[in-house]
């Protein structure tokens, strides 16, 4: 659960008009989703990659998403 104040703000798209792709956390699925941001304005809970935005908000899930490449390496497919 994301406590930081950032990762609790709903997304805000800002005033300008551009067409940036950004990630934010979603508090209610726990999860960092997409949106569009406008370039200007806005909030804190804006980040430039899903991997940012879990290293801020998701708490010990992007330890454990990172790891899970290794993990898998180990298993053997018979």
């Amino acid at each position: 659960v994301a406590t930081e104040k950032n990762c609790v703000e709903e997304p805000d798209t800002g005033y300008c008009r551009a067409l940036f792709y950004n990630w934010y956390f979603d508090q209610q699925t726990g999860t960092c989703r997409e949106f569009v941001y406008g370039g200007c304005g806005g909030n804190g809970n804006r980040y430039w990659s899903e991997e940012e935005c879990l290293e801020n908000c998701g708490g010990g899930l992007y330890e454990i998403i990172k790891e899970i490449p290794l993990i898998l390496k180990t298993f053997k497919i018979i």
